[in-house]
């Protein structure tokens, strides 16, 4: 199944204050992040896997990125990394948002330079108290 790819939104469709770019090849997962960051008040971009991840980067601001592991193309371990090796982005959070889920997942994820590690499927108070600690807004409502 060839997911299809959304084009990137205009400018003037970031509504929020702080964008956050969403990693994720799979445009369900895409959605159900997407409408979580909107009920917290975030604008969004999503990529399909790390390379277009790099080239958003390139060509927009982000206050944070939510990147899954395991993705075709370039998985969300190389991205981290080359993200990291460029040194253009050095206090960008970057938040695994993944199914790998034990001990050893984590670890990878932080030694990949990946600052924080939520698990899938979604929960709406993790993903909110991970933005809490990794952006500028301070997110006190429960998302429901």
């Amino acid at each position: 199944i060839v997911a299809e790819r959304r084009p990137a939104p205009r400018a003037a469709d970031r509504t929020g204050s702080e964008t956050i770019l969403v990693v994720d090849d799979n445009p369900t997962n895409q959605l159900l992040v997407e409408a979580q960051l909107k009920s917290l008040g975030y604008a969004c971009e999503a990529a399909f896997d790390g390379a277009e991840a790099l080239q958003r980067l390139a060509s927009a601001r982000f206050d944070a990125v939510l990147m899954d592991c395991n993705m075709p193309v370039m998985d969300g371990y190389e991205a981290t990394r080359q993200i990291r090796h460029r040194g253009r982005w050095p206090k960008l959070p970057i938040v695994a948002l993944t199914a790998n889920a034990f001990a050893e997942d984590r670890r990878a994820c932080l030694e990949a330079g990946m600052d924080d590690h939520i698990v899938k499927p979604l929960d709406a108070e993790a993903l909110r108290a991970a933005l809490a600690r990794w952006t500028k807004r301070d997110i006190r409502a429960k998302v429901g």
